[in-house]
């Protein structure tokens, strides 16, 4: 019977070898070429969650670099309250001194504009604007009482309009610079 069998592999050799090569091939496919699958698809999807772990890494660096920059802006923030104190001070004492200047020359005010202040190196500069109406030589001993104050007092730019022909008053408007000096006002 056996021996059968072995006439009829002989008989039919080349299905016989298409039967076992297909088995051999299936035999590799399943043992090697599957898992060597698995093993790239293991790695694609590695490489892909990797990539997304860097992404997210790179939206923490933009959120930390974006919380960094919050903090320095809250830390000027600070900065800028905790020296407001000594600058309304200064500034009221300022403000004050014009006011009173222009009362004691029967200077009528009608509006005292601070301006953003300036850094300088060493000292600050901080723009005010006057207008007022007042006559000729009163405007002139206000702005010789101005120029020779304490803190330094310069004036930058005056502008001088007559209220009207017959009038003795003029409509001035000046930009005055006060000087203090340090770091902050």
């Amino acid at each position: 019977m056996f021996e059968k069998y072995l006439q009829q592999i002989k008989d039919h050799r080349w299905y016989t070898y298409a039967l076992l090569s297909s088995l051999f091939f299936l035999y590799v496919f399943i043992s090697h070429i599957i898992p060597l699958y698995r093993e790239i698809d293991y790695t694609k999807r590695t490489i892909r969650s990797n990539q997304q772990r860097v992404a997210q890494t790179q939206d923490y660096q933009i959120s930390y670099d974006r919380l960094l920059e919050g903090n320095k802006q809250i830390q000027n923030q600070i900065e800028q309250l905790v020296f407001s104190q000594k600058q309304d001070a200064q500034l009221s004492a300022t403000i004050n001194f014009l006011s009173q200047s222009a009362q004691a020359k029967s200077i009528e005010l009608s509006s005292i504009v601070p301006q953003e202040a300036v850094q300088i190196i060493q000292h600050i500069e901080l723009p005010i604007e006057l207008k007022m109406t007042t006559q000729f030589h009163r405007l002139g001993r206000f702005i010789n009482a101005v120029e020779t104050s304490e803190p330094v007092i310069k004036i930058e730019a005056i502008t001088i309009r007559v209220q009207s022909m017959t009038s003795t008053l003029l409509n001035a408007e000046m930009t005055l610079i006060v000087y203090y000096l340090g770091r902050k006002i």
